[in-house]
């Protein structure tokens, strides 16, 4: 890790918050559609019986990503943490490319349509299902041209708008949750309930399994194969050892903080607009109709505009951030193709890969695929089969010297949660599998 760039340490508060930089890209890519629509589908449906999913993913995320965080910058090899799951075995390094694409494409898949529908409902549904898919054409092939033609610098001129309608969307959700619950002060000790309650399952309402719910929610929040981004959203910081380790927690818990309000007032705006009505979120103008109870047309608009800047930011995001991951697990199988291009940035494969994540996904923007809502939660669902295998690998990473050293190994709390995460991501996997069964 010679020759990286290396960033003023703070030492005051206002300068931590300063500081604050890898937890933003962090929210940005994962506060995104799947939080929108499984918060908002969970609080509709079930109200707030099943915020203790909120609960567990948020701790999941918070846990693994920390654990995660700690090796990159602590670990004495000055290694990346996928060059140590590849000391676990070949066999986990493989497997991680395979997740890596994998979910490259499937996040792809309803980002790609989650963002086309913003647009598509903004213009009124013109066109129909076909109008739908065109929309989603124009959105990949300004993506390809973005990523693959203009160069990446391009593209932070786009994001600052990204940034201003994605503000005003969680300002507007954030108001109408405090105006909700100004209107029923009551449930504020039903969220709490619901919060701790962990593990009970209510009886199904509505297109929707509470269990299905509930894993789509830990899958989504939670993450899994993503989590591996912050690792590189931190090098990119200049954060390069041990001595930025502070920082780094409170960069991460900041942005967790942050996810936490903004995934609870959608939560609330699903459990206390939609939930009493009977509306079960299946249709992006379900969500829309909750804000437009409260503060009018404009309600809609933000949420069609939010829905795309959301996606779209999250689609490109995502696409780089997982093929990246994937090409610097193909450079710990293939030490020869690193040794000759570096780093994963200048191997031509990775802006192949980048290409293969932004244009496969276009197949399910066609007229006849599954609608958006069912894509988000089902593929956010799949979401937690791949956890196991991350959680068990941090488990043995950070608990052995060779890896880690001795100084930073993990504490006993650390594993005792490492150790809940497996169980509760085998329990989901379990009910996935049994709802695809029923």
């Amino acid at each position: 890790m010679s020759g990286e760039r290396e960033e003023k340490i703070p030492q005051t508060f206002w300068e931590y918050l300063k500081a604050w930089g890898p937890g933003i890209a962090a929210v940005l890519t994962w506060a995104g559609a799947g939080d929108l629509v499984d918060c908002a589908a969970a609080g509709a449906s079930y109200g707030y019986a099943l915020m203790w999913a909120l609960t567990i993913a948020l701790l999941l995320r918070g846990v693994i990503v920390s654990i995660m965080a700690k090796y990159e910058l602590c670990n004495p090899h000055r290694e990346t943490l996928i060059a140590a799951y590849k000391r676990l075995g070949t066999w986990v390094a493989w497997i991680l490319i395979v997740a890596f694409f994998f979910y490259a494409h499937i996040y792809g898949a309803f980002l790609l349509k989650g963002s086309g529908v913003g647009l598509w409902l903004l213009s009124g549904k013109a066109g129909g299902e076909w109008g739908l898919f065109a929309w989603c054409v124009v959105l990949m092939i300004v993506a390809v041209l973005i990523w693959g033609q203009w160069g990446q610098g391009k593209y932070k001129y786009i994001e600052y708008l990204f940034k201003v309608t994605l503000a005003l969307m969680t300002i507007t959700f954030l108001g109408t949750a405090a105006i909700a619950i100004a209107r029923n002060p009551a449930a504020l000790g039903k969220m709490i309930l619901g919060a701790i309650a962990v593990g009970w399952i209510p009886p199904g309402v509505g297109p929707w399994e509470a269990s299905f719910m509930a894993v789509a929610t830990i899958g989504a929040i939670g993450g899994s194969i993503a989590n591996f981004l912050y690792p590189y959203f931190i090098k990119g910081k200049g954060w390069t050892d041990e001595r930025y380790i502070k920082v780094q927690r409170f960069d991460l818990w900041l942005a967790i903080i942050v996810v936490i309000i903004l995934d609870a007032a959608i939560w609330t705006v699903g459990a206390e607009i939609l939930h009493p009505q009977g509306i079960h979120v299946t249709s992006v103008e379900d969500i829309a109709y909750a804000l437009v109870h409260i503060v009018g047309t404009a309600g809609a608009v933000l949420v069609y505009a939010g829905l795309f800047v959301t996606a779209y930011d999250t689609y490109i995001g995502l696409a780089c951030g997982l093929c990246m991951g994937g090409i610097d697990s193909i450079h710990q199988v293939m030490p020869e193709r690193k040794e000759k291009y570096k780093s994963y940035e200048n191997d031509p494969w990775y802006r192949y890969a980048i290409y293969y994540a932004l244009i496969t996904p276009i197949i399910w923007a066609l007229p006849g695929m599954p609608g958006f809502i069912f894509m988000v939660l089902f593929m956010n669902a799949l979401s937690v089969v791949i956890i196991p295998i991350i959680a068990i690998g941090l488990l043995i990473i950070a608990n052995k010297a060779e890896f880690i050293g001795e100084k930073y190994k993990n504490k006993w709390w650390e594993n005792l949660l490492l150790i809940v995460i497996v169980a509760i991501a085998l329990w989901s996997t379990y009910h996935l599998i049994m709802s695809f069964i029923k």
